[in-house]
């Protein structure tokens, strides 16, 4: 059982409940069992308990009911593993002592004329929810269903005559009706004997282990650079002869950095050339003294504001002349301010500049009627965030007082490995279960830039670092609140 209003689970423990059916008509057992995706983590415990329970104490089994909000039926990632696990624990054949249960259907005649209008009458429910798990399951019938109002069961007689009026009597007799197939159904059904059930790890408890164990021992800088063809943010990369020695180049917008290999995570030579302000040409005198490899140039001409460096010049060479012209005009690509950055630059600059209130109103005009976009690339030219990097750590302690939504799925204050195991079974899936031998490393590795990606220790202060800049570093006396309101989910 899970509590809707914390997310949280609810039944700890596969538990025994036993109590006379509507108060004498027989005694009935109910096992009460913890639903897939513990907040916890606990799944393979769980299910461990609950099969040792059936074996041990329930024996046998008349139905397994599955309850399903007829206000939103569909079959969740949950029940979707739920099921698929119960096939694996109790064979096939307790799909024949499957009952599907829909909750929350309204008796009364204005509910049953909207269901007319909807054309989602008992008939075209039961046949669509059926169509689905036959497709997920791979049986070939129909499981039968019964439709209850929980309202009816927990209302006193005075609150159903307050509700229903005249509806009374029918909206109670067809509730009887319904609850009064669920006994017939456990009745007329041979028992499932329990004695062969299997306590098994789920499938996602392994991955599970299996990623959180990946995600803290991969490096992927050193590794994944190599499994991982997208790295964000890179133009171009390959091999430069700088200063009578081949370097790997590697090309951002204002920046490229030079290893001493495809493999290295230290950057050699320069470490890293600022390319704000910079020339990038094809003629080189070293080319006419050294003419054995094609060469540019990049050189900065003149001081510019924003740059790290004034003046300098270095000059590169590459094996053909189709790779020098390649990184001609992409390296002069890189040296282009994006339109978002000068357009924020010109923005921080006026209001740098104001003398008074009226000229910095009159600068906010600029933003004052639409979104503004402050692209990354220009706050970190701006602001030192290299001690602000998160670790995993920290990453994960974030998440658990986060909410998080990856692809639909809403993830309230979850464990850093449960997330990063989800992460990694929705890459794995989008690209076909992948037999490659490096396929979960580097499933681990996305999972892993994803949980970073996630930290609001770097997001929130990105933000923040971005709106004190703009805004905090004037003399018009402005502070800095942060806003009393909710905050939005992270979407993935």
């Amino acid at each position: 059982a899970v509590d809707d209003a914390t997310l949280s689970s609810v039944t700890s423990e596969s538990r025994v409940v036993a109590f006379p059916w509507r108060g004498g008509a027989g005694e009935i057992r109910c096992v009460d069992s913890p639903g897939l995706g513990d907040s916890g983590g606990r799944d393979s415990r769980h299910v461990s308990g609950l099969a040792d329970l059936l074996q041990r104490d329930v024996k046998y089994v008349h139905a397994f009911v599955v309850v399903l909000n007829s206000q939103e039926p569909r079959v969740t990632c949950h029940l979707k593993e739920m099921l698929l696990l119960f096939g694996s624990m109790f064979g096939e054949g307790y799909l024949r002592h499957v009952l599907l249960c829909f909750t929350r259907w309204e008796y009364d005649k204005r509910a049953k004329k909207k269901r007319v209008r909807t054309g989602m009458s008992e008939l075209r429910l039961a046949e669509l929810m059926n169509q689905e798990l036959r497709k997920l399951l791979g049986h070939d019938f129909d499981c039968p269903c019964v439709f209850l109002d929980n309202n009816v069961n927990s209302c006193t007689e005075e609150e159903l005559e307050d509700e229903f009026e005249d509806e009374a009597e029918a909206v109670k007799r067809e509730f009887e009706d319904e609850l009064g197939k669920v006994h017939e159904f456990m009745l007329g059904t041979k028992p499932f004997l329990c004695q062969d059930v299997k306590s098994i790890t789920t499938e996602k408890d392994a991955l599970k282990h299996k990623v959180l164990q990946l995600i803290q021992v991969v490096n992927e800088e050193a590794l994944g650079r190599r499994l991982i063809c997208a790295e964000s943010g890179v133009i171009h990369r390959g091999w430069l002869r700088w200063r009578r020695r081949w370097v790997f180049g590697v090309l951002r917008r204002q920046h490229l950095r030079l290893f001493a290999d495809e493999e290295s995570t230290e950057p050699t030579g320069p470490k890293e050339v600022d390319l704000t302000g910079c020339i990038c040409s094809t003629g080189s005198e070293w080319q006419l003294l050294h003419g054995r490899f094609p060469a540019f140039t990049v050189y900065r001409p003149v001081n510019v504001q924003g740059a790290a460096r004034s003046y300098f010049c270095h000059v590169f060479q590459v094996r053909t002349e189709e790779e020098r012209q390649r990184w001609v005009l992409l390296a002069q690509e890189a040296t282009q301010i994006s339109e978002s950055c000068h357009r924020i630059e010109k923005f921080h600059g006026g209001l740098r500049a104001a003398a008074g209130r009226a000229e910095y109103e009159r600068a906010m005009d600029i933003v004052a009627a639409e979104t503004m976009v402050i692209p990354v690339e220009w706050l970190l030219q701006q602001v030192d965030s290299k001690n602000r990097k998160p670790t995993l750590q920290q990453a994960m302690k974030d998440l658990q007082r986060d909410r998080v939504v990856v692809d639909g799925v809403d993830f309230h204050c979850p464990l850093g490995d449960d997330l990063a195991a989800h992460i990694c079974d929705q890459v794995l899936e989008a690209a076909g279960r992948p037999a490659e031998e490096h396929a979960e490393v580097k499933a681990s590795v996305i999972a892993r830039d994803v949980l970073l990606g996630c930290s609001r220790t770097q997001g929130g202060g990105d933000t923040f670092d971005a709106v004190q800049l703009l805004f905090g570093s004037n003399d018009q006396g402005l502070v800095l609140c942060k806003p009393d309101a909710p905050t939005e989910p992270i979407l993935v």
